[in-house]
């Protein structure tokens, strides 16, 4: 009798590690800009708060872009420079509103107001999504 009594308590613990282990993050804010200091110092979050298939954009030496769209599990992460890397790399970050529910971030650098990248975020389901890449480099 006693061993029933310890199998129990053992099998909920063991059905509740693949739960615990497999949550999805949480929106860290509905707040664009609270939600952009979070997405861009925790690489979790940039994987979870995602498109799956994010369009990329390059481009051309004259400046033609060339399309293409990356699996976000294929993506080298981190997506977008943090804090520290910021201040490390005098890089100016604009947030700019496109549309209600739409934001741009610019990264460039400050010295030269050259672009280096742009990350286009859409709201969705209640939270922030990164839907493209825009590699200016």
């Amino acid at each position: 009798m006693k061993l029933k009594i310890f199998l129990l308590p053992i099998s909920i613990v063991a059905l509740l590690i693949p739960t615990i282990s497999t949550a999805k993050p949480i929106c860290p804010s509905h707040d664009f800009t609270e939600y952009l200091s979070a997405f861009r110092e925790d690489v979790s979050l940039q994987s979870a708060f995602s498109v799956k298939s994010l369009l990329w954009r390059t481009y051309t030496e004259d400046e033609r872009p060339v399309k293409s769209y990356r699996d976000i599990s294929q993506v080298s992460l981190p997506l977008i420079v943090d804090g520290k890397q910021q201040s490390q790399h005098a890089l100016n970050v604009q947030v700019q509103k496109t549309k209600a529910n739409h934001r741009k971030v610019v990264i460039g650098e400050a010295e030269s107001d050259a672009y280096l990248m742009k990350y286009y975020f859409v709201k969705r389901k209640a939270c922030w999504f990164l839907t493209q890449v825009d590699d200016l480099k």
